[in-house]
């Protein structure tokens, strides 16, 4: 119990927000959970004036000022619209303010102050202040500090953390109820809900918590709530609430009510969205299609065999005239009264998504529907006008992979978007792969230099070069993600085969034995020795392929330590080739033996390398990294206020001047100041 209440006030404290929990004795509904929070804002109720200013004045705010940060904020999870003002939340990319008008942004991330880069919902609150879900509900208060609200520990996890998608199965949205003072909050099982019983400075608030009983089927005391997980929220016309999840529709008004119960019809599909027409009636977005039900309990299914883009409904929106729009990972679906759909996808070209995969949707006042997607905004205009809103990121990304600097000076970044590069004047530069690109998209897994200047980059669907006068070719091999290179102009290319370019520019295998035996375990890493010796790793087994075309699998009598099997390869400028194995390094001695090396532990397994200007050597775990400059060891880390946030370092790389580049699962961050060890 103490250890409760210390939590719960540390998280109060540290949000700057009071919360005082009391339980009730006299709940009559022992399974719902409540309690009050008070919410000390001088500035309630705000006004959408007031929360434009205070994102200008937080954006203007750098919290860590010799560090840039690079994300991509287009991934977005939910929308919200404020008269001309459209609010977004994304995967990783913080909080996105767009002018719908001019289609100037602003950008908020933990940079800034906020609380998480990954958010799943976002609202206007019934007191005027913006609300997010960030696995915990927060409140972005008058002073610019961003409130815990609730207890946090229970609230549904992140959007990384949810199962098959980066965000709930819909995405449940958060709801507010302005004329009830009354806000719904999406848990991971069950909702919350806010009552507001005062709106001034000291705001008095009721939180009640919902959840069901897997135990005990739907039972919770007077109340009935049947799903396990929670993806969808929406307020019918009536006002009454409704809740879906993977265990169907819960209707509330005064208490809840399985639909089963009241209208005596089953409804036992994944919910994953809620809408409503003008007249009642209940569209439920499923699993599997779209079911719509009657006033008089009839129902009607959905699917792609009617029509629909896709049968997993992520997003879900009727207008006033009964229109409804359908958004899946294959686009958007529209249908009018008449039940006739028609579809919009990416592909139709310029003039329609940007996306196919349709995240959120909102219904303007002007009668624009908005759609949240992968890939940025689209706006339908009433005049059948397309407009995108999509930011203009140094990464197609947030999941880096690789880091390089070219001859010219740009920096390329390898995601699992695709590729980019910011050129020494600061432009930054969307980079298409001709013949690689499936559909727009590609999944970049390394970027190398060659000695000659030429830029190598190994995709999920090929490789391709872009030589020193920046012409491009695509090759197709497949089964590519890492490229080395030998002594005598050979690009080699590894992966689930190995093989080598050659002057010719044609690929050829290293033969059956040495695919059979790395093939059989997984994708394998790469490093070719100034002898022209090729070092082969995987998670299982290292090898190495001598010029003749001999393989020779590495055993404890070539220096390794019993009990080695598998580990990873690097190859620095001077032909020495280094080995990792979890958080060992060794590296290939003068006289053809491994030797160990003492390195400081490095957080974690060590998972690359990197060999800068200066000769030294960097290698890193998911947390840090550590350089030798040949006589010490030294710690460096990203900032502080990032730990503990999974922040994965996947590549390092340097320039000329000094400057240090991290390719992370949360963007590309540039460090240009002094001071960088820990």
């Amino acid at each position: 119990m103490r250890c409760w209440i210390a939590c719960l006030l540390t998280a109060a404290l540290t949000a700057g927000v009071a919360l005082v929990w009391q339980n009730r004795d006299r709940n009559p509904l022992p399974d719902i959970r409540s309690g009050i929070v008070r919410l000390y804002d001088p500035g309630l109720p705000l006004k959408s004036e007031d929360r434009q200013q205070l994102v200008e004045r937080l954006a203007r705010q750098r919290l860590d000022a010799e560090w840039d940060r690079f994300v991509n904020s287009n991934d977005v999870t939910d929308l919200a619209l404020d008269g001309d003002v459209v609010w977004a939340t994304t995967v990783d990319g913080g909080l996105v303010r767009w002018d719908a008008r001019s289609g100037a942004y602003v950008k908020l991330t933990q940079e800034n102050g906020l609380y998480s880069d990954s958010h799943s919902a976002i609202a206007i609150g019934v007191d005027g202040a913006l609300w997010v879900d960030a696995g915990t509900v927060l409140r972005l208060a008058s002073d610019g500090q961003w409130q815990v609200v609730g207890r946090p520990w229970i609230m549904r996890s992140s959007p990384r953390e949810r199962p098959d998608r980066r965000r709930s199965e819909s995405g449940a949205v958060i709801v507010a109820e302005p004329r009830n003072r009354r806000m719904w909050f999406p848990r991971g099982y069950g909702v919350a809900r806010l009552t507001f019983e005062g709106m001034n400075t000291n705001s008095v608030t009721i939180w009640e918590e919902f959840i069901p009983q897997a135990d005990r089927g739907t039972s919770l005391g007077e109340a009935t709530l049947t799903n396990l997980t929670t993806d969808a929220i929406a307020v019918a016309p009536d006002g009454a609430v409704w809740v879906g999840g993977s265990g169907g529709a819960t209707r509330f008004v005064s208490r809840f009510v399985n639909d089963q119960d009241q209208q005596g019809y089953p409804l036992r599909d994944h919910v994953t969205a809620i809408a409503f027409e003008p007249d009642g009636a209940v569209w439920f977005g499923t699993m599997n299609g779209l079911i719509r039900q009657g006033s008089d309990g009839s129902q009607q299914r959905y699917t792609m065999e009617n029509g629909l883009a896709g049968d997993r409904i992520l997003a879900l929106a009727v207008t006033d005239d009964g229109t409804v729009w359908a958004g899946t990972a294959q686009g958007v679906s529209r249908a009018g009264p008449e039940r006739q759909w028609s579809t919009y996808t990416a592909l139709d070209g310029l003039d329609s998504l940007v996306d196919n995969d349709v995240r959120a949707i909102k219904i303007g006042d002007d009668g624009s529907v908005w759609f949240g997607t992968s890939r940025g905004i689209s706006r339908l205009e009433p005049n059948g006008r397309w407009r995108t809103y999509v930011t203009q990121d140094v990464v197609p990304s947030n999941d880096v992979r690789d880091v390089a600097v070219g001859p010219d000076g740009a920096v390329w970044f390898c995601t699992d978007a695709g590729v980019s590069r910011l050129l020494p004047d600061g432009r930054q530069v969307s980079t298409a792969l001709p013949g690689l690109e499936d559909y727009g998209r590609y999944y970049c897994y390394d970027i190398a230099v060659g000695p000659d200047g030429a830029v190598w980059i190994a995709t999920s669907t090929g490789v391709g070069r872009f030589s020193s006068d920046g012409q491009w070719r695509a090759y197709g091999v497949g089964g590519v993600n890492r490229i080395a290179f030998g002594p005598d102009g050979k690009v080699w290319t590894s992966g689930s085969k190995i093989g080598w370019f050659g002057p010719d520019e044609q690929w050829r295998s290293v033969g059956d034995a040495v695919n059979f035996s790395i093939e059989a375990r997984g994708d394998a890493t790469i490093a070719i020795g100034a002898d022209g010796v090729a070092w082969i790793g995987t998670g299982s087994r290292l090898g190495r392929l001598r010029p003749d075309g001999q393989w020779q699998v590495l055993t404890a009598s070539d220096g390794l330590p019993e009990g080695i099997e598998g580990g990873h390869f690097a190859s620095a400028p001077d032909g020495t080739v280094w080995l990792a194995v979890e958080d060992r390094l060794f590296v290939l001695g003068r006289e053809g033996r491994w030797q160990e090396q003492s390195v400081p532990y490095p957080g974690g397994w060590i998972w690359g390398f990197h060999f800068d200007q200066d000769g030294a050597i960097w290698v890193f775990s998911s947390s840090e990294a550590l350089r030798y400059d040949g006589e010490q060891w030294r710690e460096f880390t990203l900032p502080a206020r990032y730990f503990g946030q999974s922040v994965g370092i996947n590549a390092i790389a340097t320039e000329a001047d000094g400057t240090v580049w991290f390719g992370t699962s949360k963007g590309a961050w540039r460090y240009r100041g002094k001071g960088l060890e820990r």
